[in-house]
């Protein structure tokens, strides 16, 4: 695929996530409306219980409508959490496409051996640099292991096999957004 048909997927994705993310928004909003709405009820007929204007079981009546309202606002919350996750994902993948990455990402500095033949006049680490451009790494395992394929040369049959991975992972969109998912953040700093 050429690189003007990624970006124009890329865009379309952050629309669909932008829109995604405005509608769990307002879920979210609704939601906590109506568990406050409901809560009030309680603290009224609570109120006019006190004297004893209705009947003592009727504060309870709206607190289902409260707890129901406080899990969908919940359920909102964290799908507007991991939309806004996939947003970032994208918006990381356009701003590369855009050559608008320099300096936004990781610069892999600390992988920088002090002698090594290459790494210096490839520009392979730091801002700005190759490690920066290619790095969606969001474990530092994982970023060492990128670190170790720029320093290490691979050989040929490595090379082909590392080029039908990509070409097997290209299609996979949803695996992809899984996988961007995963963990708590965006970036995990495990060792």
């Amino acid at each position: 695929m050429t690189t003007a048909i990624v970006l124009l997927q890329y865009k379309q994705r952050i629309l669909e996530h932008q829109m995604a993310f405005d509608g769990a928004l307002s879920a979210q909003r609704f939601a906590a409306a109506a568990a406050l709405a409901a809560l009030l009820l309680v603290v009224a007929g609570w109120l006019a219980c006190s004297r004893r204007a209705i009947p003592a079981w009727s504060p309870a009546v709206p607190l289902p409508v409260v707890v129901l309202s406080l899990r969908a606002h919940a359920r909102g919350r964290a799908e507007a959490h991991r939309i806004r996750r996939l947003l970032g994902f994208y918006q990381r993948g356009e701003d590369r496409l855009e050559d608008r990455w320099a300096g936004k990402g990781q610069h892999g500095q600390a992988f920088e051996p002090p002698a090594h033949p290459y790494a210096g006049d490839l520009n392979l680490f730091g801002e700005g640099s190759v490690f920066e451009r290619i790095c969606t790494a969001r474990t530092h395992l994982g970023r060492e292991r990128l670190a170790q394929y720029l320093l290490e040369p691979a050989g040929g049959g490595e090379v082909l096999a590392r080029q039908e991975a990509v070409r097997e992972l290209r299609g996979q969109v949803a695996l992809r957004e899984k996988m961007a998912l995963l963990g708590h953040s965006d970036f995990e700093d495990s060792h």
